[in-house]
């Protein structure tokens, strides 16, 4: 990892300006000033604006982009690099996680239907563009949580189950093979947004890697903010894996739930991990800044969720009742 050197906001804006030779009128941080992504607000047009914190995310960044423009328009355009700072175009101030809790129940289906589309889409550019090769095969970044396996067993312990142990080897072989197609990563829902005419676009390429394929469809879903039924979501996915997609649909499918079951653990522990440092929140300042969702019914929905997916696979059976405690440690906060 190199680091890059940090600059101030007015750093930042006098830069944008330069690069774009137009004046900035302002700036803002959409998800925080914790943040490292700035909208830029020009006399006619907006701007994203990215500095990440080391820069080999933002070669990785930088490359995906540039190697997308023209195969696909549901990713932002590179509108070119300075110093530490990458430009992309805005694509809407409307996120994902917030607008798919503004749609009544029956009208979700069809917005979570184009964020799918979308990724399946990213997916096979990123193929016909050459990047299913060179990029890392796992995160630049290290997370304390970022073994699945890990975070499933620490959940074990954490909720005190004494019963039939999480075998890691029943997973699937997809688990143990070589990674070999590229994926988005980290595609919660607050990594996608709708612009005026509808059209849903993922951003934040940063983490892009080799893995298997059917991860990123398992971040949406497990998701803790994300209000559709996880057999939902499984089964829109499955419905779509044409030839062209996988060729072993089977395996996919059962990949994708056992990955599913994992990733919604791993979301857990990072709420039960956030609350305890900062306190519950409220879910219109969790989806207004896109923060982990550190509320309980967020929480109980999803252990209650991957409790019903980990009971598909005998591989992750044995996680359904450490997904109930979770659930019901969620209910008591909610319910004291």
């Amino acid at each position: 990892m190199r680091q890059a050197t940090p600059l101030t906001p007015q750093q930042i804006l006098e830069a944008t300006a330069a690069h774009f030779g137009a004046p900035v009128l302002k700036l803002t941080a959409p998800g925080g000033r914790s943040r490292t992504s700035f909208r830029a607000y020009f006399a006619d047009r907006t701007v994203i604006v990215s500095q990440r914190k080391d820069s080999d995310q933002a070669a990785v960044e930088r490359r995906v982009l540039t190697a997308l423009a023209g195969q696909t328009d549901r990713v932002p355009q590179h509108l070119g690099s300075v110093g530490g700072l990458l430009f992309q175009s805005d694509v809407g101030p409307d996120r994902l996680n917030w607008v798919i809790h503004t749609l009544s129940p029956q009208d979700r289906p069809a917005l979570a239907a184009q964020a799918i589309d979308a990724l399946i889409e990213i997916h096979l550019a990123a193929t016909r563009a050459g990047l299913d090769s060179g990029l890392p095969t796992r995160s630049i970044r290290t997370y304390p949580d970022d073994d699945l396996v890990l975070a499933a067993q620490g959940l074990a312990v954490q909720m005190r189950h004494d019963g039939p142990r999480f075998d890691p080897a029943l997973l699937s072989p997809l688990f143990r093979a070589p990674p070999a197609r590229f994926v988005k990563w980290d595609c919660r829902a607050g990594n996608a947004g709708i612009d005026p005419a509808g059209r849903l676009r993922w951003f934040d390429f940063e983490d892009a890697r080799l893995a298997q394929g059917p991860e990123d469809f398992g971040w949406l879903i497990a998701d803790e903010t994300w209000p559709l039924d996880m057999g939902l979501m499984l089964d829109m996915v499955s419905a779509r894996l044409t030839p062209e997609v996988t060729r072993a649909p089977q395996a996919f499918a059962r990949y994708l739930e056992e990955f599913t079951t994992l990733q919604a653990i791993r979301r857990i522990r990072l709420i039960f991990s956030e609350a305890k440092r900062r306190g519950w929140s409220d879910r219109a300042t969790i989806l207004k800044l896109d923060q982990v969702g550190t509320n309980p019914h967020m929480g109980e929905k999803l252990a209650v969720n991957a409790a019903a997916v980990a009971r598909r696979n005998p591989s992750t059976a044995s996680l359904s009742p450490v997904l109930d405690l979770a659930a019901e440690v969620f209910r008591k906060v909610r319910r004291p």
